[in-house]
């Protein structure tokens, strides 16, 4: 079990299971290591000399348990052998090392970082090498140290909390902080612009609900009907004339149609976790799904409302109708839908190109005819499917409303 000042991820467990079981073994004893794992294979091997110059900065397990397994490593003087398996070899191994895991589980996790510092300092790399680097490495290094170094805003950490609640409920587990930035920046979340949205409502540095210096509209810091301070919270889940409870019962009918299940009271944990899986066991259709849904609500919300309090002045006559956030929402899903179809052309793309069996596990079930998703993606452009049912497409043209 990972001591609670280790970040819970699958390398992290891999990583620290080898320096566990290399403190056991004597030094000048021959080991063989088996792992599933390719990366920290290769991480101990072929690119160790890679991340070690560059002071293990673009892994994703942390340097500090790293710089201490190489250490232990480097002191053996017997043969220490790192290999890979599949799930058709040793088959014996397996079930052994299945069963020794099962039996650990009764054990409680580690309370110390001991192993982690007891260590010969000639063992020990720090620092990165000059010479080895591109300046994108340098700008990445100095980034992260100035990360490292910089305090987390109060309003931040209150977010990540409520961001690990919110994933601890939806999936069983506490997610660590990495996950949660890195989630920010899913693949699936395809326009840059949402992606630093959901960045500026972590950060709580979404220009709203304060009064700037020599601002000439203070009373933009107020909701113009609810009359409170504006926060992303009450933006994108309380204020009834912003058009936000439309879009999310849309959201919320279009991932019903998959299986997929919003909580009965939204909250802004799940907003800033929908880069993370949709649930346990979930296909990556699924996921994908959710994740666009999510992000495209949440940015539609925001984006309805700035045009509402920027353009219209917050006019109550011009306030967000139902019939306006619904036309909305079908419009912004639907673009991203043919977006997907688009981008699917292999041909044209190549390796830029979205997988087209992705592209059909996230609209299946979803859309108003299966037959022209299916001709959609063969000719990679919308032949007329829509996301939602035949009702959907409103009334036939040239008849009366």
């Amino acid at each position: 079990k990972l001591p609670n000042t280790l970040p819970p991820t699958e390398h992290t467990a891999i990583c620290l299971a080898i320096l566990r079981a290399v403190e056991l073994i004597p030094n000048g004893a021959n080991i063989k290591i088996s792992t599933s794992s390719k990366h920290i294979r290769d991480t101990l091997t072929t690119k160790l000399e890679t991340y070690e110059d560059m002071d293990w900065v673009n892994h994703d397990v942390e340097a500090r348990l790293l710089r201490c397994l190489v250490a232990r490593l480097r002191e053996r003087s017997g043969l220490t052998t790192i290999q890979t398996y599949t799930k058709a070899s040793n088959a014996n191994l397996r079930a052994r090392a299945k069963d020794l895991a099962k039996r650990a589980l009764v054990h409680p996790p580690e309370n110390s970082d001991e192993a982690l510092t007891n260590l010969r300092e000639d063992m020990l790399v720090h620092g990165a090498k000059l010479v080895k680097l591109t300046q994108s490495q340098i700008y990445k290094i100095l980034l992260a140290q100035k990360a490292s170094s910089t305090p987390t805003r109060p309003s931040t950490k209150t977010h990540l909390e409520l961001a690990m609640a919110a994933c601890g409920e939806r999936l069983g587990y506490m997610p660590s902080t990495r996950e949660i930035w890195k989630s920010l920046r899913s693949k699936h979340i395809a326009h840059k612009k949402i992606r630093a949205f959901l960045w500026k409502v972590m950060h709580n540095a979404l220009p709203c609900g304060r009064i700037w210096p020599n601002d000439p509209h203070p009373e933009r810091a107020l909701c113009p009907t609810c009359q409170v301070r504006e926060t992303p919270h009450h933006i994108l889940l309380e204020c009834p004339e912003n058009g936000q409870e439309t879009v999310w019962k849309e959201a919320r009918a279009i991932l019903d149609k998959k299986g997929l299940k919003l909580p009965e009271i939204m909250d802004l944990g799940t907003v800033l976790t929908c880069g993370l899986p949709a649930k346990r066991k979930a296909s990556p259709g699924e996921n994908r799904l959710f994740t666009i849904t999510i992000a495209e609500a949440s940015w539609l919300i925001w984006a309805r409302r700035c045009k509402w309090i920027m353009e219209d002045g917050g006019e109550p006559d011009k306030r967000v109708s139902v019939p306006e956030a619904r036309n909305t929402w079908k419009k912004r899903i639907n673009s991203t839908m043919t977006f997907d179809l688009l981008a699917s052309n292999v041909k044209k793309y190549k390796t830029k190109a979205l997988d087209p069996n992705i592209v059909y596990d996230t609209w299946t079930g979803v859309v108003d005819s299966e037959e022209k998703l299916k001709s959609s993606l063969s000719i990679h452009r919308n032949t007329g499917v829509l996301v939602g049912s035949e009702i959907d497409r409103g009334r036939p043209p040239g008849l009366p409303g």
